[in-house]
């Protein structure tokens, strides 16, 4: 802020690709060591005029979902979505209650699914004449009394039930902008979603734009895109390992696993629970007694806590994704120090960003 005024915001505009992330389902899950809930304790709905608060407790703005268009079919021909995505729109008020400047960035803006996955924003061209009359929210500076409104674009995975707008400013903080689904459970439309009938062959999530290293496993037809600058890489036979020299996180494709993605979370924490290297090795519960796990047949991750061999306390999460056809699943299996639980298991999430794989 360098004393200027509020950022409502902390991601790099620049950075607007899509990201399909995998974070904690359960919205109301506290991570014992952070102290730190996900969630608002009532989320809001379409329309409310949701409190921001700045570092001091005080508020410094407020922040509306206007409209969400799911699907958004008013994109230029010629820049359609990734095949098997398809484009949401919202439409974003912000307003500057503070008495400084308040400095917008939309790409904190994130919409979340009932599996736990966010999309983020991206560019999407809609013509210069639809551009004009319904511009983009663009980031930007807003006087005190000021009031900012703009679309917001993101690209979704087909067949995605959309569960909340959420707004992430800074790896440890999650503000809910709007509920979905209490729209969809008391019959307010919210636009409908693509099936997999409407899916396109081909790559069935984006790989985000921009300067990030690509990792490609042909035999089990995945690839990983991921920021070069966060991530050490090293490649083997047996995949893809990354450090950021607090955690490790390693990527695999199995054909012996099995498929059902949750059946896999289980059957390799249980293999891992039975390492000498890993003792006292269980699921970690929030403070309410949640468990750190959520997902079904497709995708699913659980967090394991346990005690290392020089008597340090590390956690563990697990994440199975199935690949289509029924050809085996990818692993992510990330391990850290118990402590940095919060911060790195959001870094990680940053990985599902680029994960693709052919149909």
């Amino acid at each position: 802020m360098a004393g200027t005024g509020w950022i409502l915001g902390g991601h790099n505009p620049s950075r607007r690709g899509v990201m399909l992330l995998l974070v904690l389902a359960f919205a109301t899950f506290v991570l014992p060591s952070a102290g730190r809930t996900l969630a608002q304790v009532a989320d809001p709905r379409l329309g409310d005029s949701v409190p921001y608060y700045g570092p001091e407790g005080d508020e410094v703005a407020t922040v509306a979902v206007e409209e969400i268009v799911d699907p958004f079919r008013g994109y230029d021909q010629n820049s359609p979505p990734v095949r098997g995505n398809h484009f949401v729109l919202l439409r974003v008020v912000v307003e500057n209650t503070a008495g400084r400047p308040l400095q917008v960035d939309p790409a904190a803006v994130a919409l979340q699914d009932t599996l736990g996955f966010l999309a983020f924003p991206l560019y999407v061209n809609r013509g210069p004449e639809a551009t004009e009359i319904d511009p983009d929210l663009t980031y930007g500076e807003v006087p005190p009394g000021g009031t900012v409104r703009g679309v917001v674009l993101f690209q979704v995975i087909n067949g995605a039930e959309l569960a909340r707008v959420v707004y992430q400013p800074s790896r440890d903080r999650l503000v809910v902008l709007a509920d979905l689904r209490r729209e969809t459970d008391e019959g307010q439309a919210v636009g409908g979603t693509l099936g997999p009938s409407d899916a396109d062959p081909g790559w069935a999530t984006a790989v985000p734009a921009g300067d990030a290293a690509v990792y490609e496993n042909a035999a089990f037809g995945f690839r990983l895109a991921y920021d070069a600058g966060s991530w050490e890489a090293s490649e083997s036979a047996d995949g893809l390992t990354l450090t950021n020299g607090v955690s490790t996180v390693q990527i695999t494709g199995s054909d012996v696993l099995p498929t059902q993605a949750t059946t896999c979370v289980d059957e390799v924490a249980a293999d891992l629970a039975m390492t000498s290297s890993r003792q006292s090795y269980a699921l970690i519960e929030g403070d309410d007694g949640q468990p750190a796990r959520a997902g079904n047949a497709e995708a699913a991750f659980a967090i394991f806590g346990f005690t290392g061999r020089s008597g340090e306390e590390r956690f563990e999460q697990i994440t199975c994704v199935a690949l289509p056809g029924a050809r085996g699943v990818v692993l992510f299996l990330q391990n850290g120090p118990l402590p940095a639980i919060a911060a790195e298991t959001t870094a990680a999430e940053a990985l599902l960003n680029g994960l693709s794989f052919s149909e």
